[in-house]
């Protein structure tokens, strides 16, 4: 994380703002001390579903599945699944599942939470939501950074949007 967050170079060769890349330089001490922190739980990690959203899961009255499993991590910290899938819940208010219950991410927070066996550890989850998203902008810099397709000169820009909804999330969280 470190290493991609304290490289301009990487960070403008993606395009990411100025503006952003000040907030991500700024809050490295916090991102630091929020992982340890989340590390500190003592939570093994788990299975990794990788891109963990609404749009990713389907329920219904016999259960739930996930599927669209092509972003699997082998294993990871079990808040930074549920951290990218409660941003998404809480910051897509378009989504179907979002409008058919208002208090829809406290109420998902507390149910994963009381699964887990930690229902003490909100506060922890809800910095976890900056982290996921800086845990995916390290994988997508993995995978991409050095990317070749068919059209030269382009690569998917996921590491510029969750850089940049990363820089937002953690701005919010500093003003509250």
């Amino acid at each position: 994380m470190d290493a991609l967050l304290g490289d301009p170079a990487i960070l403008s060769g993606w395009g990411v703002r100025a503006q952003q890349q000040d907030v991500l330089t700024a809050q490295r001490p916090q991102i630091r001390a929020a992982f340890q922190a989340l590390e500190a739980l003592g939570l093994p990690d788990l299975p990794s579903h990788g891109d963990a959203h609404p749009r990713n899961a389907l329920s219904g009255p016999r259960g739930s599945v996930w599927f669209d499993w092509s972003e699997t991590l082998s294993a990871a910290h079990p808040l930074l699944d549920a951290g990218w899938f409660l941003w998404w819940t809480l910051n897509k208010a378009g989504l179907p599942v979002a409008q058919a219950r208002g208090d829809l991410g406290p109420h998902l927070a507390r149910a994963y939470l009381t699964a887990l066996g930690c229902p003490d550890v909100l506060p922890l989850l809800l910095e976890a939501l900056p982290l996921a998203l800086l845990q995916h902008a390290v994988t997508y810099d993995a995978q991409f950074r050095h990317w070749e397709g068919t059209l030269p000169g382009w690569r998917p820009g996921y590491v510029p949007y969750v850089l940049g909804r990363a820089a937002h999330a953690l701005t919010e969280r500093s003003r509250s």
